[in-house]
C-alpha cells in the first residue's frame, strides 16, 4: 500500500470523506461521491462502501461509545498492519439562549496507520501519543473500519 498522504478536510462535515480519501489516495471530492457524504457528514456504511471500491476486503468493527482509553493499545497494534478508519465521538458543550447548557456528542473521523494519526481536522500528522491525549478528553470510539492491504 502506498504511504498515506495527510489531507485537510475542505468543509466542517467532510472529515469522513477526507479520511477515506487519505486511505484510497484520491481527492476528497471523489471520496464525497463514493461515500455518499451529505451536509450531516459521512456514515460508517458510506465510508465502508467507498473503501470497498479499492477491491480489498473491508471489515466493520462496531462498538458503542467505548472509551478510547480502554482500546487505544489494540488500535495501535492493528494499525501496524492495516490502515484504520476511526469514527470518534467527543463531548461538546452548547449553551442555549436562556443560559442552559447541554452536552452533545460531536463525531469525527480520522485514520490511524503505522503509529501515525492522520486527522483531517489538523494541519499535520500526529503521533500515536495523540490518541492518549484524546483519551484524556473523554473521547469515545463509535466504530472503526479495517481495510486489508495484504
Amino acid at each position: 500500500m502506498n504511504p498515506i498522504q495527510h489531507k485537510w478536510q475542505q468543509t466542517n462535515y467532510t472529515c469522513g470523506a477526507a479520511a477515506v480519501a487519505m486511505i484510497l489516495g484520491i481527492s476528497e471530492k471523489e471520496a464525497v461521491k463514493l461515500a455518499g457524504t451529505r451536509k450531516t457528514g459521512t456514515t460508517m456504511y458510506g465510508a465502508a462502501q467507498a473503501l470497498a471500491t479499492s477491491g480489498r476486503p473491508v471489515h466493520v468493527v462496531c462498538v458503542d461509545k467505548l472509551p478510547l482509553s480502554t482500546i487505544g493499545w489494540a488500535l495501535e497494534v492493528q494499525s501496524q498492519r492495516w490502515p484504520l478508519y476511526l469514527s470518534l465521538g467527543f463531548p461538546e458543550v452548547y449553551e442555549c439562549r436562556n443560559g442552559r447548557k447541554f452536552t452533545k456528542e460531536r463525531r469525527h473521523a480520522c485514520v490511524l496507520w503505522r503509529g501515525q494519526l492522520f486527522d483531517p481536522g489538523e494541519i499535520e500528522t500526529l503521533s500515536i501519543d495523540a490518541l492518549g491525549h484524546l483519551a484524556d478528553k473523554e473521547v469515545v470510539l463509535n466504530g472503526y473500519l479495517i481495510l486489508e492491504t495484504d
